[in-house]
């Protein structure tokens, strides 16, 4: 492959950097030639996660370097703060709402009976939020300012003292091995003692959404430096993450070239970042090359913005007739929160049929109406989400999700792929169908004439921005193909629009999917 003019002054500046990366632009690639050019040194590549890890290793690998450690941040604190022998880490690597509750003893109230479960909610969310943050104490933290619901609002100014309380005392048995420890805890743990890494030079990527915690770690480091990300990509501030390649003053480089598909894509991606001119949030103009070649077509994904919509395009598919379905991330994890319950627990409480709730924390609930209420006053969005999809589908979601469980193949064997755009981060396909449910230029209109009319709420003008990330996430999935049927800044449904890298009168793409089932 040869090198482009932005690969090349990458590769040969040797100070700190910043390189903004469009999807698709090669950015492990210039980052494993880089590396390549200085084998007397000892790199540090910190990814994002496990699988991006895994990639990333067999990259570097591949191109015969062994002077590069590649690690996410969890695995670095691990055994810099030796858990396996320090601390007993929890079974699920997180701390759930409901263990909280047994934890701080909580009890509930008779005025409230979902005050114990609301309370561990924000203590739960607290300690999130400090882990993930580069304060040095918990106190440092603004818990009230993070809150946007009315009523979650009004029970944190209630109780702040009781959940900052739980919260500290939480964290003092966890540092003192008294409770079982989480991955967020022995992370912030080890930022609190200014670790100094023994490399020559720090390698830090997926830079748009990094983790305050380790961005502290990562910049107190005395080396040579290089932040990588794509701006546009930032898709995680609900997990408290920063966009760090606005936070440097580093010497500033771009991979605007993307490899994966062609302008007729690059074209739409620009046309969709430029929605963010209306929220006052664009700085530059959007600058994309798209000189991806792709012919083939054995992979096709439908992406979608929630659980639902996918859900609802992946019942549909498969009533018309496609039975190779496979779900990024396994169907599992679309049914179950993270805290445990299920969208078949939450029927249950639905029905009225207690006894079969698995989940204690579900089962806690003294009704539906309970829980919902919880979902309001601790603004649980996703219990919110999972009880939109109960309450869509009633009693036949049991059967929906049996004929989805028995359409399942592994990935390679799929005639089909369903997944989030957070879960396909990082994935690529030949073929993209896009869901509707994503923001557009009509909606954010919308939104912007609405809260003229509404002093109340404060417009978070940065959520709207992310929305247009997601978008732009989803449509850069694709390497040849790209079907919507709603425009990006009308937001007009109904016609199908295909974006294609295929020649002019190709039509083998729309007869493979109409015999696929998929319209």
């Amino acid at each position: 492959m040869n090198l482009t003019v932005e690969q090349t002054d990458i590769i040969e500046y040797d100070g700190d950097s910043v390189i903004n990366a469009v999807a698709g632009s090669g950015k492990t690639f210039t980052l494993v030639e880089k590396v390549k050019r200085h084998p007397d040194r000892k790199f540090l590549y910190v990814v994002y996660n496990r699988p991006a890890k895994n990639e990333a290793i067999r990259k570097f690998l591949s191109a015969g370097i062994s002077n590069a450690r590649i690690e996410t941040a969890h695995s670095l604190a691990y055994r810099e703060m030796d858990v396996r022998n320090r601390y007993t880490l929890s079974e699920s690597g997180n701390l759930k709402a409901y263990d909280i509750v047994k934890l701080c003893n909580i009890r509930p109230k008779q005025a409230n009976p979902v005050y114990h479960l609301i309370l561990a909610r924000h203590v739960q969310k607290l300690l999130t939020l400090y882990c993930n943050s580069d304060e040095q104490k918990l106190a440092g933290i603004d818990y009230l300012a993070t809150i946007c619901d009315v009523k979650a609002a009004d029970f944190v100014r209630n109780h702040y003292d009781k959940i900052y309380g739980h919260a500290r005392d939480i964290l003092t048995r966890m540092y003192t091995s008294k409770v079982p420890i989480i991955h967020d805890a022995y992370l912030k743990f080890w930022q609190l003692t200014d670790p100094v890494l023994p490399y020559s030079d720090v390698l830090f990527d997926e830079g748009q959404d990094a983790s305050p915690v380790m961005l502290d770690v990562f910049l107190k480091q005395d080396v040579r430096k290089c932040i990588v990300g794509d701006r546009h990509q930032q898709i995680y501030r609900f997990r408290s993450a920063v966009n760090s390649l606005d936070k440097v003053d580093f010497q500033r480089f771009n991979l605007s070239t993307s490899f994966r598909f062609p302008q007729e894509i690059a074209d739409l991606a620009m046309k969709t970042l430029r929605l963010k001119k209306r929220l006052g949030l664009l700085e530059e103009e959007p600058d994309i090359k798209g000189v991806g070649i792709c012919d083939e077509l054995d992979s096709y994904a439908v992406l979608a913005r929630s659980n639902l919509k996918l859900l609802d395009r992946a019942i549909e598919v498969v009533i018309n007739g496609t039975k190779r379905i496979h779900f990024e991330g396994d169907l599992n994890s679309y049914a179950y929160a993270s805290e445990g319950g299920s969208l078949y627990d939450i029927l249950y409480l639905r029905l009225c049929q207690p006894q079969k709730i698995r989940d204690e924390f579900v089962r806690s609930f003294a009704s539906f109406s309970a829980l919902q209420d919880y979902i309001s006053q601790a603004e649980d969005n996703e219990l919110s989400l999972m009880v939109e999809i109960v309450n869509k589908y009633g009693s036949s979601l049991w059967d929906y999700m049996r004929l989805l469980k028995e359409c399942q193949v592994p990935k390679e064997s799929a005639d089909v792929i369903f997944s989030t755009v957070h879960k396909a981060k990082g994935a690529e396909y030949d073929q993209v169908e896009v869901c509707q449910g994503f923001i557009t230029g009509d909606k954010i209109n919308s939104i912007l004439a609405t809260s003229k009319f509404n002093k109340e709420k404060n417009l978070d003008l940065e959520a709207l921005a992310e929305e247009v990330n997601i978008l732009y996430v989803c449509i850069t999935r694709t390497k040849n193909d790209l079907l919507m049927d709603f425009d990006v800044e009308t937001g007009n449904t109904g016609n199908s629009q295909t974006f294609d890298g295929l020649p002019v009168g190709n039509d083998t793409l729309h007869e493979k999917v109409r015999l696929g089932g998929v319209f």
